[in-house]
C-alpha cells in the first residue's frame, strides 16, 4: 500500500470521498468511457479493495483515491479496437504517492477484474526517489541514483517499510506533541500545523498519539504516518483505538514531519499485538486528513 506523500496543499483541496469512478466491471467501464475524452491518458489508481478507479488527466490522483492508501497509481490511455477497449499505455507515473513498479500484479488484477485486456505490464516504468539533501523529488534514469538537483546520492529505497532498520512505532502525549511541532516550526519543516492553535483545535488534548516513519524526508528529518483522536470526538483513547484497528475508529491519520532525534526520543511501543493494530491502522485502512 502507498500513502499519499506529495505537496501538502493538494491534499488539503482533495475531496475526502473518491472523485475517481469505480470500474469493477466491464459495463461500469463502458459507461464510464462514454463520456469521456478518448484520445488521451486518464487518471487512475487501485484502492485497497483492489479496484480500479478512473478519472479524467488532469484530475490529481489524491483526489481519484478520496486522500486514502492506494495499491497503485497513474495514467493510462484507452484504444478501441475490433474486439472492443483494452489498455494501449499504462504507466506508474503518480508523484503524489510514488508507486513502485512492482506494483504492476495490483494494478493487472484490477484491469483483469474490469474486463480490460492490458500490455502485461508498466509501458512506462518510473522510479522514484526524494533527494535526502535537497528534498526534491527525482525519477530515476538508467539507474543513475543521483539528484539531479544538487548532485547527492539518492537513497536506493526511500519509502520506509514495516521490515526496515529504522522503522520504529513511537507514542506521544498531547504535551510532546505540542513540543514536536514547536520544533517543526522552528525547523520550518513543511507537514505541521500552521500554528499551536491550529493543532490545539484539530487534536483532542487527551489524546494518545501514534507515529512511525514514512518516508526518509531529509537527512534528519522523516516524514511520519500520525494518528490522533480528533478533537471534536472526544471519545476515549482506548475505545477510539480499538475501532480504528478494525477499520471502524474516530481517529485521524496524517502526515507531519519529525526530526530523527525526537522521533527516536519517543517511547517506543514493542507489544506485538499493539503495533500490528497500529501499523494496520496507520497504513491500510484510513484515508489521510489534512492537519490545519
Amino acid at each position: 500500500m502507498y500513502s499519499y506523500a506529495g505537496p501538502p496543499d493538494l491534499l488539503v483541496a482533495a475531496p475526502s470521498r473518491p472523485a475517481g469512478a469505480a470500474i469493477p466491471d466491464r459495463a461500469a467501464f463502458d459507461a464510464w468511457i462514454a463520456g469521456q475524452t478518448r484520445d488521451e491518458p486518464h487518471t487512475y489508481v487501485v484502492d485497497a479493495t483492489g479496484c480500479l478507479l478512473l478519472a479524467p488527466r488532469h484530475t490529481e490522483h489524491v483526489a481519484c483515491a478520496g486522500r486514502a492508501p492506494v495499491r497503485s497509481a497513474g495514467e493510462v490511455t484507452f484504444a478501441r479496437t475490433a474486439a472492443g477497449w483494452q489498455v494501449a499505455a499504462i504507466s506508474n507515473q503518480s508523484t503524489g504517492y510514488c508507486p513502485d513498479a512492482t506494483s504492476w500484479p495490483a494494478v493487472a488484477a484490477a484491469l483483469d477484474r474490469a474486463g480490460l485486456p492490458h500490455p502485461g505490464r508498466f509501458t512506462d516504468e518510473l522510479t522514484f526517489r526524494r533527494c535526502p539533501a535537497c528534498t526534491e523529488l527525482n525519477v530515476v534514469k538508467d539507474n543513475d541514483f543521483t539528484c539531479t538537483f544538487c548532485a547527492e546520492p539518492l537513497p536506493r529505497a526511500h519509502v520506509v517499510s514495516a521490515r526496515d532498520p529504522d522503522f520504529t512505532l513511537r507514542v506521544a502525549t498531547f504535551e510532546e506533541l505540542l513540543a514536536l511541532q514547536r520544533e517543526a516550526e522552528r525547523l520550518r519543516l513543511s507537514a505541521r500545523w500552521s500554528s499551536r492553535a491550529a493543532l490545539e483545535r484539530q487534536v483532542a488534548p487527551d489524546t494518545t498519539v501514534f507515529l512511525a516513519p514514512a518516508l526518509r524526508h531529509t537527512p534528519d528529518s522523516y516524514r511520519c504516518h500520525i494518528w490522533f483522536a480528533p478533537r471534536a470526538t472526544a471519545t476515549a483513547t482506548a475505545a477510539a483505538a480499538a475501532d480504528a484497528g478494525t477499520g471502524t475508529g474516530t481517529g485521524t491519520v496524517a502526515l507531519f514531519d519529525v526530526s530523527v532525534a525526537s522521533l527516536h526520543a519517543l517511547r517506543e511501543v514493542a507489544e506485538p499485538d499493539k503495533l500490528r493494530m497500529v501499523v494496520h491502522m496507520l497504513l491500510d485502512r484510513m484515508p489521510l486528513t489534512p492537519i490545519e
